[in-house]
């Protein structure tokens, strides 16, 4: 049974500090024999040095030793924040409650009384043994919590600095998708403003010129009518013949410039229909992200609408405009943005 409970934790360091020769034999023997490191001190100030030059995990401690006594010796220890942690048993030939509890009070965590008994004394080395493997493991457990709280917190700091600056960049590729769409309009609408006055200003050009010619050509007519023959007899049939031929001379431009004009309105006037027209501004905004190449969940969380919603723009911009595809539909912008 010994050589089964001598594997049970091993190269666990007991530091023994007791004055008495045969009490420090004692529990060396029994201790040693359960796979324990153990240091001895015959005092209360070697005890301390030895404790500074090792930590050991715990410390049996004997009251009554000269020079320094152990409640002495114990209020250094817990006064070392290098030692504070290290459990501290007393061994003691008292048996009053008063010293007991200044044992307690200096910082000792347990004790047995002298003359002891073996498996107590094991008994108790172990629990204090065991508690404080448990605390240094609830300690570096602690720890890790800590530092993952710390790493976990510092991610999601760095998070929600990416989101600030990816929600900058939206509002700010937003505003600009809008601002192309309505100068984009603005640009169509100036330009068949101004070729509507161009064409209207044609017509009314075309209109003066007209009515001044024939105002002449009536004339020449008139004339030419009056010198045409009474009773079938010619008064004047060379200059009516030259009436006439400068009423046709007057008619031939008017009708060439007429039909050079027509043949300008029927090149010019009829203006491609611009497609872009035809789209709401949310559809404009959502074809300029799809011709960017952004993915519908990446438009909607940019435009602040839902993926389904943003599926609903798409057909309508391809319906609109005509197109298959989105390769189709950006063929379509770039010609209408290089006619605008």
């Amino acid at each position: 049974m010994m050589g089964t409970m001598a594997t049970d934790r091993p190269h666990q360091t007991i530091l023994i500090i007791d004055d008495n020769p045969d009490n420090l034999r004692i529990a060396v023997d029994l201790l040693t024999a359960y796979s324990f490191d153990i240091r001895t001190a015959r005092d209360g100030r070697s005890g301390l040095r030895r404790a500074r030059n090792g930590e050991p995990d715990l410390i049996l401690l004997d009251v009554q030793m000269p020079g320094i006594d152990g409640y002495e010796t114990c209020q250094q220890l817990k006064a070392d924040p290098d030692l504070a942690d290290i459990p501290v048993i007393f061994m003691t030939a008292r048996s009053d409650v008063q010293d007991k509890v200044r044992a307690f009070q200096v910082g000792g965590i347990d004790y047995v009384t002298k003359p002891f008994e073996a498996q107590e004394l094991l008994a108790r080395v172990r629990t204090q043994l065991k508690l404080r493997a448990l605390q240094a493991a609830m300690s570096a457990r602690n720890e890790r919590l800590e530092e993952r709280v710390a790493e976990q917190t510092a991610a999601l700091r760095s998070e929600l600095t990416m989101r600030e600056v990816y929600d900058d960049q939206r509002d700010h590729l937003l505003g600009l998708v809008r601002s192309q769409s309505e100068e984009m309009r603005r640009i169509t609408r100036t330009w068949m403003d101004e070729r509507s006055t161009r064409d209207h200003n044609l017509a009314s050009n075309l209109k003066e010129h007209v009515t001044a010619r024939l105002e002449m050509v009536t004339a020449h007519l008139t004339l030419a009518r009056e010198l045409m023959p009474d009773g079938g007899v010619w008064v004047e049939p060379e200059a009516c013949r030259q009436h006439l031929d400068t009423a046709a001379a007057l008619l031939a431009p008017v009708l060439k410039g007429s039909v050079a004009l027509q043949s300008s309105l029927v090149q010019q006037a009829p203006v491609p229909d611009n497609l872009l027209l035809s789209l709401s501004t949310r559809e404009y905004e959502v074809m300029k992200l799809l011709a960017e190449g952004r993915a519908n969940k990446e438009i909607a969380y940019t435009l602040g609408v839902a993926p389904s919603t943003v599926s609903t723009y798409r057909n309508r911009v391809l319906e609109k405009l005509g197109a298959d595809d989105i390769p189709t539909m950006i063929r379509i912008l770039l010609q209408h943005e290089a006619r605008a």
